[in-house]
């Protein structure tokens, strides 16, 4: 196949990219999506397998509360659960200043759902005794969790090939144009591709693409600092952050702990410096 032609282009198979190619396949578009990786090999699938409503912007939540209700479906939609557990999640405050915040947003985010619960220091301890001193109180969103990162970005990457979407991994796109009416790309197979809508979904690229068209996007690369330690014995029975960041950590079903804070920076897209 030299030349092919469809509906929606997507570059990048992150999960962002995958389940676009999925809806949209499941709506009876032709779509191919081009990956110069395998899908889920970066970010959507080394993160820290937080899934959660709870302290984000007032202005996500109610696209949070849709995805609240697809990640409960997730078996049924991807063929796998991923490993997604409403564990809950747990926001601690290390000041009263802390608390009031939590107490704040508490207030601000009536209406989407959250069932928030406020914990004072004395509540805090006898639900979650494994939570150090340091904590005054937290914020408990009781059907917030996590999933494996590693299984279920590629697994929307999959989904969308059953519904009949074209993927194509380890496929790298080397130019992009646009001759008024549509799109034309050309991969380093040889492969060219054209259609009427394409979609950015190159995460940490996303900026070089996007100035390609004269759409420059302020973006910063950052890496995470995250490590993973062997199995411990069952004890973090929630998913559990800090109110002004810092640490966030959780425990999995076999033991290990998942824990990140802090920032690197990029040396590029593809390379980071603690």
């Amino acid at each position: 196949m030299s030349r092919l032609d469809v509906d929606v282009l997507i570059i990048g198979g992150g999960i962002v990219g995958s389940s676009a190619a999925l809806f949209l396949a499941q709506g009876g578009q032709r779509v191919a999506l081009l990956e110069r990786n395998f899908c889920g090999a970066q970010a959507s699938g080394v993160n820290y397998g937080g899934v959660r409503r709870q302290g984000r912007p007032l202005v996500q939540l109610p696209l949070s509360s849709r995805a609240h209700q697809l990640w409960g479906g997730l078996q049924d939609l991807l063929g796998t659960d991923g490993e997604y557990l409403r564990s809950g999640h747990l926001k601690l405050a290390r000041s009263d200043t802390d608390f009031a915040s939590l107490q704040a947003y508490a207030q601000a985010s009536q209406g989407f759902d959250l069932d928030l619960q406020l914990l004072d220091r004395s509540e805090l301890r006898r639900r979650f005794p494994w939570v150090g001193d340091i904590a005054v109180g937290a914020s408990f969103c009781p059907e917030d969790g996590h999933a494996n990162p590693r299984l279920v970005s590629p697994a929307f990457a999959r989904a969308a090939a059953r519904a009949g979407a074209q993927i194509f991994e380890r496929t790298a796109v080397t130019a992009v144009e646009h001759d008024g009416q549509r799109f034309q790309l050309r991969t380093e197979s040889g492969l060219t591709l054209s259609a009427p809508w394409l979609l950015n979904c190159a995460g940490a690229w996303a900026a070089e693409l996007a100035a390609r068209f004269g759409e420059p996007v302020p973006l910063t690369a950052a890496h995470p600092a995250m490590l993973v330690t062997e199995p411990l014995p069952p004890f973090m029975t929630a998913s559990t952050g800090v109110e002004g960041g810092g640490i966030y950590a959780r425990q999995v079903a076999r033991g290990n702990c998942v824990l990140g804070g802090g920032r690197g920076f990029a040396l590029d897209a593809d390379r980071a410096r603690p």
